[in-house]
């Protein structure tokens, strides 16, 4: 094995690339070339140029055809196969593969010396562990030893299985493109401005009753528009062909089938072209039917051709063409008498572009240069055009490591690029044609079911960006959709081939980082290579979800209309105004006694009463008013013709117009009322009897409660004076006894306390009696001003109990000042008084400014009302006596508890009640309470 180090064997060698590398670590001892000092000259310069090659080549030498090959064919050769044993290997144990084929040539060059070039020539080969299809481009010419013979074949190749993939895929596109025009149901149109032939497509010339093979005038094609839009369709049509308007064409229209009368809704988008005069030299765009829903079409995308390799060699400064074959010399235009001149008089187009500088640059500094697609003006049988090509500059150093030429390599790629520019064109078309249409287009792999495009509208419909879908697998780009069998059918579509269509397909989705749920009529459609084989699917989805939203509120409704007929007992009626026809329910026809349904309105009438007849009549006909209400209520009488009961009917009844906007029919329900007018003439006596009662009771009632207040202030005023007695005299006896046992004192402090709260609860009842015996006189009060007082008179109890109270919001109203001192005084009073022992009280007192709009009981006409809450950290109580601590004597402790007499609140309902306002109560067991006074700002 030679060393790295060992440049005596392997000076020819200028590179360290990969296959320079296997060339020098070989043992070629054990080859029929033995060693590389060996070998002849014309090997070693063969060999250096393909090395430093851009270009794939590979060379066989000798009887064995021993094989050598350069870092661009090892890209062919793949991974997991011949590399890199092929480097030094006998080409028949290298190629057993393709050796049949390859050998007689291989023969016929080392016997004949006669070259050959085949263009995209399949020859599979074993690589990337299989055997695979591959397409090449090469060309097969002799190599001569030193002594002038014939000792080896060089091969210049170049791979072209993506470009024959390529243009079958670009045939596959165009079947996908008419195939999703087809599957978002368009029709498609052509004009030609200048003779006014119409042309179309199958569907749109059945929409418009024509012949399929049918080319006709644009005012035969017009006809078919409804009268009333016919004048704007045309002007339409006519603006769009003026340059200044851009040519855009976007109109909807209705036509009428010449033959069968269906009418059809469309929209029609188009736009006109214009030359350089201004003037439309053709007029097409796409019709899709609306009456249903809107349609669109898909994204289409085309791939580029690449072309063979050329090859040439450029010596010294002045860049002479030293070699050059016969693809280069075709490529300039020139024949080979252009070898030994420099490239600047050989193609003197080529001076002023910039490959003569770029050439001089890659022969100064050594630096390889390549390019992409570069535009080249050439003259080729004396017409001057543009071409492109991808090519490589590499200089060249012979054993000094002087450079004393370069190396261009080119591939024309004139085709890809046009082809390139042509698909776009296409493409703009197909999109302009379809932009505004809701269909979403997609198409992806069968492999792993990879997005490989998707239109704008297919990434509205999932929430997603075209660019955030492509190249990314379905349930990586739309994780939510996994687990609800969308891949099941996809890889059913490509096991069997067979398409897959179904009609509002339920598909939950998250967009706008919401989740939802949608309907789509969905097509997947197998997407087939030249061979037939199935590499993809189209995916053509269009929204439905209002269409299927807007059905279901319609059936729910229907379903709805008919429980509450059936539940209420309505029949049902119609008459058809054109035609006088009159129908009706069952239950209708079974009030009226009859064995058939009356054919007209006239024979309805003619079973009514003269009365009711002429009354219907009359309502009919003011509904048909159109200064009147579409909506109608009418009662008349009906005899039941067979048993002759009669009914006394409320109808309702509503107009429909049609399309024009004249009347076309009457629609309504009837409901059998009799009772309830029988009932109504009862309760109008009942209630002319009732009335005299009721004012005759509540005289009394009045008297009586009149009576009852004077009761209640006589008879607590006039006990207050024997509860006072007893208080003195228990005192004056109690101090006249120096001395009592502690069983009489107990009875002294029983009696002292008794007659204590028998004061209270006396001074209680006589405010509540006051309470309603006064005459109210309003002022303004500041309930501030009012608390604070309040908060004066009780402040022993509040630094005793560590309480602590905050006020906020309270402002001036119309008030009795006396009755809020009461009622603030109760409610703060209660907040101390019910505190929980060992916890400071925490008491909240805040107001609030409502409208009468929020107050959504409120009584009277009050514009604004002041809110009050009074909050507290106290024991609290169950919201089940929300309403029964207001009641006199409705105590729910024990009176050891918390001292009282059962009357406060009901106190504070009587002065809230007073200024027409109301009080609440909200509270949790031991998380205290909350007591709610609202109050009208201003009385009335």
């Amino acid at each position: 094995m030679k060393s790295d180090n060992d440049n005596k064997d392997y000076f020819f060698l200028q590179n360290n690339s990969e296959c320079t590398k296997l060339i020098r670590n070989f043992n070629w001892e054990t080859t029929p070339l033995g060693s590389p000092e060996k070998w002849p000259v014309s090997l070693r310069s063969t060999l250096a140029m393909m090395l430093s090659s851009q270009f794939p080549m590979f060379v066989w030498w000798g009887e064995e055809l021993i094989q050598f090959y350069n870092d661009a064919y090892r890209q062919s050769l793949g991974d997991n196969g011949k590399h890199p044993l092929a480097i030094g290997q006998r080409g028949e144990d290298c190629w057993p593969e393709i050796w049949d084929f390859v050998y007689p040539k291989i023969r016929k060059v080392l016997d004949e010396g006669e070259s050959f070039w085949y263009d995209d020539l399949l020859l599979p080969i074993f690589r990337n562990g299989k055997l695979e299809d591959v397409y090449w481009t090469f060309s097969y010419s002799p190599l001569y030893g030193d002594d002038g013979a014939i000792s080896g074949v060089m091969v210049i190749c170049n791979e072209t299985t993506e470009k024959i993939s390529d243009k079958r895929r670009l045939g596959d596109d165009k079947n996908e493109l008419e195939f999703a025009v087809e599957a978002a149901e368009l029709g498609t149109w052509d004009l030609n401005p200048e003779t006014g032939a119409f042309t179309a497509n199958a569907r749109l010339k059945e929409w418009f009753g024509l012949k399929p093979e049918e080319t006709i005038p644009l005012p035969l094609a017009t006809s078919v528009i409804a009268e009333k839009d016919r004048e704007r369709v045309n002007s339409a049509i006519s603006k769009a062909l003026q340059s200044q308007s851009g040519g855009h064409y976007d109109i909807e229209y209705k036509i009428i089938h010449p033959i069968t009368g269906n009418e059809r809704i469309v929209k029609a988008k188009g736009k006109a072209l214009f030359n350089d005069e201004g003037i439309a030299k053709r007029f097409n765009g796409t019709l899709q039917d609306i009456s249903e829903e809107r349609k669109n079409q898909e994204l289409f995308r085309s791939i580029i051709e690449q072309a063979p390799v050329a090859t040439s060699l450029f010596a010294g400064k002045d860049m002479v063409i030293e070699v050059a074959n016969d693809i280069m010399l075709g490529y300039w235009g020139v024949d080979v008498s252009a070898i030994g001149k420099p490239l600047a008089e050989a193609i003197p187009e080529l001076i002023g572009q910039p490959f003569l500088q770029i050439l001089d640059d890659v022969y100064t500094t050594g630096i390889t240069y390549t390019d992409k697609a570069a535009p080249v003006r050439l003259v080729l049988n004396e017409s001057p055009s543009t071409y492109y090509f991808d090519f490589t500059y590499k200089a060249l150093k012979d054993a000094r490591g002087k450079i004393y030429g370069v190396m261009n390599m080119s591939v024309d790629v004139t085709e890809q690029v046009l082809l390139q520019k042509h698909a776009e064109e296409i493409q703009r078309q197909v999109l302009e044609s379809f932009e505004q249409s809701p269909v979403g287009i997609a198409t992806m792999d069968s492999d792993n079911l990879v997005y490989r495009t998707a239109n704008p509208f297919y990434g509205q419909l999932v929430g997603r960006s075209p660019e955030a879908l492509i190249g990314k697998p379905m349930f990586e780009a739309i994780p939510e959709i996994n687990g609800q069998g969308f891949d099941i059918l996809i890889n059913d579509v490509i096991a069997t081939g067979i398409p897959f269509i179904a009609k509002e397909v339920v598909v939950s989705i998250r967009r706008n980082e919401q989740s939802e749920k949608i309907y789509v009529d969905l097509t997947y459609q197998p997407r087939r290579n030249a061979s037939g084989k199935i590499t993809g699917i189209l995916i053509v989805a269009i929204d439905v979800t209002q269409q299927v939203l807007s059905r279901h509120v319609i059936e729910d409704a229907q379903l709805a209309l008919k429980s509450t007929v059936d539940l209420a007992k309505l029949a049902t009626w119609n008459l058809d105004l054109p035609s006088g026809i009159f129908s009706y329910s069952d239950r209708f026809r079974n009030w009226l006694g009859l064995p058939n349904e009356i054919s007209s309105i006239e024979a309805f009438y003619q079973i009514l009463s003269k009365k009711d007849s002429e009354n219907l009549k009359h309502a009919i006909a003011s509904i048909l008013n159109p200064e009147s209400e579409s909506l109608s209520v009418f009662e008349y009488e009906i005899t039941n013709q067979t048993t002759g009961q009669k009914r006394i009917v409320s109808a309702n009844a509503q107009i429909f117009y049609d399309a024009d906007g004249e009347p076309e029919h009457i629609s309504g329900t009837a409901q059998n009322v009799t009772k309830e007018r029988k009932l109504q003439e009862e309760l109008k006596f009942l209630v002319k009897e009732r009335t005299l009662e009721l004012e005759s009771v509540n005289h009394n009632l009045e008297l009586s409660n009149h009576e009852l207040q004077q009761f209640a202030y006589v008879a607590s005023h006039d006990l207050q004076e024997p509860v006072r007695k007893i208080s003195v005299f228990i005192e004056m006896l109690e101090a006249t006894l120096n001395s009592v046992d502690p069983k009489a004192k107990n009875y002294i402090d029983k009696i002292k306390s008794s007659s204590g709260r028998m004061s209270n609860l006396i001074r209680d009842v006589l405010s509540l009696s006051q309470l309603s015996n006064v005459i109210p006189v309003f002022e303004r009060v500041d309930l501030g001003q009012i608390t604070n007082e309040t908060l004066t008179e009780l402040e022993l109890v509040i630094e005793q109990k560590g309480a602590t109270v905050n006020v906020s919001g309270l402002v001036p109203i119309d008030a009795i000042p006396l009755q809020m001192s009461q009622l603030f005084g109760n409610l703060i009073s209660n907040a101390l008084k019910y505190s929980r022992t060992g916890i400071a009280p925490e008491i909240s007192i805040t107001g609030k400014i409502l409208s009468a709009k929020e107050i959504k009981f409120s009584p009277g006409n009050h514009s604004n009302w002041l809110q009050v809450e009074f909050k507290d950290n106290g024991i609290g109580f169950d919201q089940q006596y929300a309403e029964k601590i207001f009641n006199i004597f409705q105590r729910l402790h024990a009176k050891q508890d918390f001292a009282g007499t059962g009357i406060g609140l009901a106190i504070c309902r009587k002065i809230v009640q007073n200024h027409n306002g109301f009080i609440n109560a909200q509270s949790v067991e031991n998380e205290g309470a909350v007591f709610t006074v609202t109050l009208p700002m201003h009385q009335l």
